[in-house]
């Protein structure tokens, strides 16, 4: 939940008569308020949005997927179309090219229940064709809460256990305010964002930091190279 910095037409009282101390930082600089402060942060948040970057969640948290299994394995056995990912409501903000980072609601090597990110692949983009029926076998295994999709190509992989992947947790704690294009005051605001969502924007540099990640993921414990996993 985004949260509004100030309110426009608020009647203040005068602070020196309430016993309120302030900081010599900012009796030194009393242009430096807080709406200035809102105001900066909402430029850096615009500069930082549309970056065409998302991570993209599977599973839910009531029914958590097995850290042992392996991501490709796993939806072979459940999708009759390896190249989707499916979706509540239309992801009308995902476009051609754009990127997308698979994160399976999971556990991490210790247990901890988050979801792993397992590899990236770009996206067809959503189009309004994109809907499945009641005669689509996904459709029927869900009840029709996933109606629609995104196709994905030229993708990589891991070839491993789930729980080999990179944390959301460790994701969130490396990267802090850097990770979503809308600025987030609080660790736990950080962590929480990703709730109820099916797909979040990232930044560029979370972007950069996810693919070293698992890169590194890849060399060590095997990967699906690119293109292999719509087969």
């Amino acid at each position: 939940m985004e949260y509004n910095d100030f309110k426009w037409g608020a009647k203040l009282e005068d602070i020196s008569r309430l016993g309120v101390i302030i900081h010599p930082s900012v009796a030194d600089h009393p242009k430096t308020d807080f709406i200035e402060a809102s105001l900066q942060n909402e430029r850096v948040t615009r500069e930082r949005r549309d970056t065409g970057v998302w991570i993209k969640f599977e599973g839910n948290s009531d029914d958590r997927v097995p850290n042992n299994e392996i991501y490709l394995e796993r939806k072979r056995a459940h999708y009759d179309d390896m190249d989707r990912t499916y979706f509540r409501r239309r992801p009308s903000g995902i476009k051609e090219g754009h990127l997308i980072f698979m994160a399976v609601v999971s556990y991490d090597p210790h247990g901890i229940g988050t979801p792993m990110i397992v590899g990236y692949a770009e996206t067809e983009g959503f189009k309004s064709e994109n809907e499945i029926g009641t005669d689509n076998n996904f459709y029927k295994q869900t009840a029709g809460r996933y109606p629609y999709y995104v196709k994905l190509h030229s993708g990589r992989f891991l070839q491993a256990p789930m729980k080999y992947g990179v944390s959301l947790i460790d994701l969130c704690r490396d990267l802090g305010v850097e990770l979503y294009p809308a600025l987030k005051k609080h660790p736990s605001e950080i962590l929480s964002t990703h709730h109820q969502k099916s797909h979040i924007q990232i930044t560029e540099i979370a972007k950069d930091y996810l693919i070293n990640k698992l890169e590194e993921k890849f060399r060590k414990h095997g990967a699906v190279i690119e293109g292999t996993f719509a087969e």
